[in-house]
């Protein structure tokens, strides 16, 4: 990225933040479901709040909105890095990108959520979620390809799909749908 400062570096810059951003997905989760359930401090915010389904939705909704901020603040941050160490970047293509990416980082978001509600552990949250956001896509997609031989597109892994920026497919799209949906 040094050697060239143009603004056409602005697609592999997003295709490397979205490979390690997921991770930022622990925090507000681990914050908002894991710590409340480890602790059984989720009985003293239900004795104060009557309805579970009211109070379910604004922990789910809270953690979307954060994670959604954070993918925006870390955009904005490493543009703003790449510009003062002399680089060009082009806004437009991060606010695509980051529009299309939306249906992918809530299905995402959502799955972090379900593995801090499923699983007892923190830690065992946390150790699944960062195997399946870091490795599962490409382990799957070299047992398919090596050992079955079967040559799948990138359409149906959702987080290699993810670093496509704004050239996400509507197969990907469909499958964040359903993952949010069945989750």
């Amino acid at each position: 990225f040094k050697d060239s400062p143009s603004a056409d570096n602005t697609v592999s810059l997003i295709q490397l933040l979205t490979q390690f951003i997921m991770l930022f997905f622990i925090v507000p989760t681990n914050i908002l479901f894991g710590e409340d359930f480890a602790h059984r401090t989720i009985n003293n915010i239900l004795i104060k709040q009557k309805r579970r389904q009211k109070l379910f939705s604004y922990k789910v909704l809270t953690t979307i909105l954060l994670n959604l901020f954070y993918v925006a603040l870390s955009y904005l941050i490493s543009a703003g890095f790449r510009v003062l160490m002399g680089g060009q970047v082009d806004l437009q293509v991060f606010g695509v990108a980051f529009l299309y990416q939306i249906p992918l980082l809530i299905a995402i978001s959502i799955l972090c959520d379900f593995l801090f509600i499923i699983l007892n552990r923190i830690g065992q949250a946390y150790l699944a979620y960062i195997l399946i956001a870091l490795l599962f896509d490409n382990v799957c997609r070299l047992i398919l390809s090596n050992i079955l031989h079967l040559d799948f597109p990138v359409d149906y892994f959702i987080f290699l799909s993810l670093q496509n920026g704004a050239e996400i497919p509507p197969t990907t799209m469909i499958l964040s749908l359903i993952l949010s949906l069945l989750l």
